[in-house]
């Protein structure tokens, strides 16, 4: 959904998972992903790829249509993108950074679970009914319905405020002491 590089590494992925819904989401990749985001800490490169990423996703999905079709997604989230990027390159090894791209994937995980089609949780390799086992609490109906846009649009929006309350209103106030930031409460 974000051009022709996403739709590409999404055919490679889905042809190695076995399909959508299959290896990436069970707690197997879950676990994958924070290993992998764990051993690449420390290398700025790696980092602002992961934190561009998971701008590029979380930002995508709560951009308005209207946007989208105006033309200013892309210099937006280029933008911003950059930024973070940027931020992880004066500031590297962040151990913070696995523990959230590992819990993203959960936390995606949980999401596909309360929707009709579940999700495969204790997926593994060479193991056939893992594989085909499905758990699912149909809460908001199917796969791309409405109610499910609006569940995963206040989702996103509750780790965007939590994000910018707990770490990037801290750090900006750390760093920048002449500006005045709010204070957020954390839940």
């Amino acid at each position: 959904k974000l051009g022709p590089l996403s739709r590409g590494v999404s055919k490679v992925t889905n042809q190695l998972a076995g399909g959508h819904r299959q290896a990436t989401h069970s707690l197997l990749f879950a676990a994958a992903v924070y290993l992998l985001v764990r051993l690449a800490g420390g290398h700025p490169l790696a980092e602002a790829i992961v934190v561009g990423c998971a701008f590029l996703l979380v930002f995508r999905m709560l951009v308005p249509k209207v946007l989208r079709y105006a033309g200013l997604v892309a210099p937006v989230m280029a933008a911003l993108t950059g930024l973070s990027s940027w931020w992880v390159f004066q500031h590297p090894d962040q151990p913070w950074l696995a523990i959230a791209a590992g819990g993203g994937v959960v936390w995606h995980m949980v999401g596909d679970t309360v929707t009709v089609e579940g999700v495969p949780w204790l997926w593994v390799p060479f193991v056939r009914p893992l594989q085909k086992l499905r758990i699912s609490v149909p809460l908001v109906g199917h796969c791309g319905s409405t109610r499910e846009s609006i569940v995963g649009s206040l989702l996103a929006l509750g780790v965007v405020y939590c994000t910018a309350a707990s770490v990037v209103i801290p750090l900006v106030a750390t760093h920048f002491p002449s500006v005045q930031v709010p204070r957020l409460p954390v839940v």
